[in-house]
């Protein structure tokens, strides 16, 4: 064979050898953005929630299938009652969706129902960094379970019309600043400018607060449990402790029973506090209506307000914190997260990275109304206070949220009704304690 021929089969071989190797890299890449983005082929995303409706979301899933032709994602929202009775059925009975949505209270339930995002996808140090404090109650065992749109936080609502006696009209800073100090005529407290009481009747309330007609009046509670540093549960979460007593300074304090005296005084007409009974409705009904000077409330009561009184002039001021100590806020949220059984985890959680991002959750936050849960998202329509607060706003550990709030509302009517509060927060303890214990066997 001469040399021509032969370099003419080298040079051959190497090109087919090229060309194998130039397939391999291509392909190669392809199979390991299918493995990133998930399985290749079509594929359905189911997604469950509460509250917004689908015409709130359509735009980022059209924008998320445009650039992922091959998903199709399926929204449903569901009520507030039929949502988890129906989520719990479908997860046990395999008909679940793919993607759904929790409170955070709710998460010590639904740990073992979902399939935290891998951290080669979501770095924890890179989820610490972007979003709010509260979001951290998504991480166990240094996993990221949910990520969260929006993170809500109590604020105070103040209505613009009213003034106080002085002829200005001003946010209470502290409790203090509300109520007075004992003995100090030279701070006599708002209440006594704003209250008009005629009988046992309000005329006009300076605050709606010490009752269960308040909205959300057990997570005003709670508020103020730990704004007195009230140790909520044991540190392994089997033990209610917000009824003991804890060292303050060298003495021993019922923190928990002094935060519970202190939110029922505002309906009890033996207290200097009295501003609110049953007979002043539901607090936000009457704070549209100009019953009532201050509202504690979340950033959702806003749309609620506009609907219930379109020509409301409000503020919505930072929450009343006890004079001499760090600011302690509440968190209240809802967590997007997927299910343990989902077929397609990897395009799920690769969905919700998508509208977590900073783009797609400022035009999300923006239409709902909601508080922004990244750090690098704005604020918009007035919530820039509320979303201030989230670097201190915390909530606690609840076990069973339902059962616990129960426990709350009744621990509110039955000091209202008379009982001694130390013996109503010890059965209140002991009865949540019970519910805790019951859920770490359950999860053992």
């Amino acid at each position: 064979m001469d040399k021509r021929r032969i370099t003419i089969i080298v040079g051959v071989l190497l090109g087919v050898l090229v060309l194998l190797i130039i397939a391999m890299v291509v392909l190669g890449g392809r199979q390991q953005s299918a493995e990133d983005e998930g399985d290749a082929g079509p594929v359905t995303i189911r997604y469950w929630r509460v509250f917004d409706d689908k015409d709130k979301f359509q735009p980022l899933i059209d924008r998320y299938q445009a650039d992922h032709p091959d998903v199709k994602i399926e929204y449903r929202k569901l009520t507030y009652e039929e949502y988890e009775r129906t989520l719990v059925d479908a997860l046990a009975g395999g008909r679940g969706p793919d993607i759904f949505t929790v409170h955070n209270t709710w998460l010590p339930r639904y740990f073992d129902k979902i399939e935290p995002i891998s951290a080669e996808k979501y770095a924890l140090r890179d989820y610490r960094n972007e979003f709010y404090p509260p979001a951290l109650e998504t991480v166990r065992n240094d996993r990221i379970y949910g990520i969260p749109l929006a993170i809500d936080s109590l604020g105070l609502y103040l209505n613009a019309e009213f003034e106080g006696g002085t002829g200005t009209h001003e946010a209470p800073k502290t409790w203090e600043d509300l109520v007075g100090e004992p003995g100090n005529p030279d701070r006599p407290g708002l209440l006594r400018e704003l209250n008009q009481r005629q009988g046992d009747r309000f005329v006009r309330s300076a605050i709606a607060l010490g009752n269960n007609t308040v909205n959300r009046s057990v997570d005003i509670l709670a508020l103020m449990m730990l704004q007195q540093r009230t140790q909520m549960t044991n540190d392994d979460n089997t033990q209610a402790t917000f009824n003991l007593t804890q060292d303050v300074e060298g003495r021993q304090q019922p923190l928990g029973r002094l935060a519970l005296e202190f939110y029922t005084s505002f309906a009890d007409p033996r207290s200097s506090n009295y501003s609110w009974n049953s007979k002043s409705g539901d607090s936000v009904r009457a704070f549209a209506e100009g019953k009532v000077a201050y509202m504690l409330g979340y950033a959702y009561h806003a749309p609620e307000l506009e609907r219930l009184n379109p020509e409301l002039q409000y503020e919505i001021a930072p929450m009343p914190q006890i004079a001499g100590t760090s600011p302690v806020n509440y968190a209240s949220f809802w967590v997007e997260t997927v299910a343990q059984g989902s077929e397609h985890p990897k395009e799920a959680w690769n969905f919700l990275r998508f509208i977590t991002n900073r783009d797609q959750m400022r035009e999300y936050t923006q239409a709902v109304e909601s508080v922004p849960a990244r750090k690098e998202v704005p604020a918009s329509g007035g919530l820039d206070v509320l979303q201030e607060q989230l670097e201190t706003a915390r909530s606690w550990y609840k076990g069973d949220a339902a059962k616990a709030d129960a426990i709350f509302a009744r621990m509110i009517d039955q000091v209202l009704a008379g009982e001694n509060p130390q013996n109503v927060i010890d059965r209140g303890a002991n009865e949540l304690t019970d519910i805790l214990r019951q859920l770490n066997a359950s999860t053992q």
